[in-house]
């Protein structure tokens, strides 16, 4: 007879259906992706961690506290946050730097104290481990470096505001004088009650969007040459946070092109 410690679970009881919900989520051949909808306090979390006995399990979070949840329950579960959680400890960087600011953003191993690095040691031990608590954020920017057993996507029902709060931005005059890029093409769509089909203007819009990108990514090469100040190290989060939402929003057009839902 099963018990939850064959699962690696922290309590001496399976609640009601929690087993049953465990084996019906592993037994998927061929895989295909399955939803689990229980009332809170039915244990749904306990039955997505339990199954990491079969292969490394990754569970993304929209939220660091609900990582940090899954941590708590289960000391097993790696943690691991966004570079800019972790602290800089080089010589050459200011007292706020973090991670994120690593003087050797191309190949982080290469400084002379990465023994050291927060960052590099909570991303090692993640991926060396069965359990692993990620953000949603982070699982979009590094999913190519993964290849878990099962991924379990927390709050499921949030995923359509995950997604475009990750593709989405907003851009103001003032983004486009700070940072010098080309004026915003106006994009008319017809309504969905509409005759008559309009072309698509995704081109145009990609169109903008690749020279906005080059824009910032020389704007950013600049930066990256000067002094780690903290004024430096400001523009560069801004630069480096603009430049990923329209780097992402491309990405999206091209994924589906014509979908006007922008």
């Amino acid at each position: 007879m099963l018990t939850p410690a064959d699962f690696g679970l922290p309590h001496p009881n399976f609640r009601p259906h929690q087993l049953e919900s465990i084996e019906w989520i592993a037994d998927s051949t061929p895989f295909v992706p399955k939803v689990l909808e229980a009332p809170v306090g039915s244990g749904k979390s306990d039955c997505a961690i339990g199954q990491s006995i079969y292969g490394q399990t990754i569970v993304l979070t929209r939220h660091k506290n609900l990582q940090v949840q899954y941590g708590d329950l289960h000391p097993d579960c790696a943690v691991l946050f966004g570079r800019h959680n972790y602290p800089c400890n080089h010589k050459d960087t200011p007292p706020s730097a973090t991670a994120d600011d690593c003087l050797f953003r191309e190949n982080m191993h290469k400084c002379p104290i990465a023994s050291q690095c927060a960052y590099l040691n909570a991303k090692e031990l993640a991926h060396n481990s069965q359990r692993v608590a990620l953000n949603y954020a982070y699982w979009l920017t590094t999913y190519k470096k993964w290849q878990p057993y099962q991924l379990v996507l927390d709050e499921a029902h949030n995923l359509s505001d995950i997604v475009l709060d990750w593709v989405g931005c907003t851009i103001d005059a003032r983004d486009i004088q700070r940072w010098n890029l080309p004026d915003v093409p106006t994009i008319r769509v017809a309504s969905t009650n509409s005759l008559f089909p309009t072309p698509d203007q995704t081109p145009e819009t990609i169109t903008w969007l690749n020279a906005s990108i080059k824009v910032l990514n020389n704007a950013l090469e600049k930066i990256l040459k000067k002094q780690p100040t903290e004024n430096n190290l400001h523009d560069k989060h801004v630069c480096e946070s603009l430049l990923r939402k329209l780097t992402n929003t491309r990405e999206a057009l091209q994924t589906y092109p014509g979908g006007h839902w922008y």
